[in-house]
């Protein structure tokens, strides 16, 4: 199968049950790199524009760049970006955007799906002035004893293709190719709040979902619902992230 196509059945539920990313990311460019309101942003692999919300709500024009044509109806649909945004049928090894035309390139959850050889080449490209990049993963925080644990716990079981969360998929002397060496890694706290069907529908958002067909999917709901249970508060659990920002300059 295409990578590309792995997400063309969870794209409709990437968008209600995937977590956001903190505001505080705004914060952290502006004191690191002087980011403004008039930089022109490419999300690449926007997906379905989670990541693009942040920008807009900052005032920021952004170009979602995204090959998968489920996720970019769906993104077309997020009324936090209806009509703010530009949408780009691409990758990050053939953006289709112009050369010179963005101010910095930004990857949500999307990086380790692409070729960082051809992806370095090609932001270089699309990008004028000091050529940033941001790096950033929502990555769970697999606590023992805590409702994520869990849930790491029972995806492991049941998921033959899981690989790991997040920006821990990507080995570090890759991001020391990509930036030349210079960049910086930034953490920030993030969390969820999720009901049980947010929390199935969380994992239905993922390329490694076993589908509901599956013969063992009601033996994973059941798991999902006897940890739910264990620690609901007020009819949710929280899953807790680090938000992981690798942040630098491309040559």
């Amino acid at each position: 199968m295409d990578k590309q196509d792995l997400f063309t059945g969870p794209s409709e539920f990437y968008h209600d049950f995937r977590p956001r990313y903190p505001d505080s990311v705004i914060q952290v460019l502006q004191d690191k790199i002087h980011f403004t309101k008039e930089w022109e942003v490419a999300d690449v692999g926007a997906g379905t524009g989670i990541l693009s919300e942040l920008f807009v709500q900052n005032g920021n024009h952004v170009f979602c760049v995204e090959p998968n044509i489920a996720m970019i109806k769906k993104a077309k649909e997020n009324r936090f970006i209806a009509g703010k945004v530009n949408f780009v049928c691409g990758t990050g090894e053939f953006t289709n955007l112009p050369e010179a035309s963005v101010d910095i390139v930004a990857c949500g959850q999307s990086f380790h799906w692409i070729n960082p050889d051809a992806a370095k080449d090609e932001f270089s490209r699309i990008l004028r002035g000091e050529k940033w990049v941001l790096l950033m993963w929502n990555d769970r925080r697999n606590l023992p004893m805590t409702f994520t644990g869990e849930y790491e716990r029972i995806v492991k079981k049941y998921s033959a293709n899981y690989h790991s969360t997040g920006s821990t998929v990507v080995k570090q002397e890759i991001f020391r190719s990509f930036f030349s060496g210079s960049y910086e890694m930034i953490q920030l706290p993030n969390s969820q709040l999720l009901d049980l069907h947010a929390v199935i529908g969380r994992y239905m958002s993922a390329s490694y979902a076993i589908k509901k067909e599956d013969p063992v999917f009601g033996d994973l709901v059941r798991e999902f619902s006897e940890a739910f249970g264990k620690f609901e508060h007020n009819g949710y659990v929280s899953m807790e992230y680090v938000t992981t920002i690798y942040l630098g300059k491309i040559q």
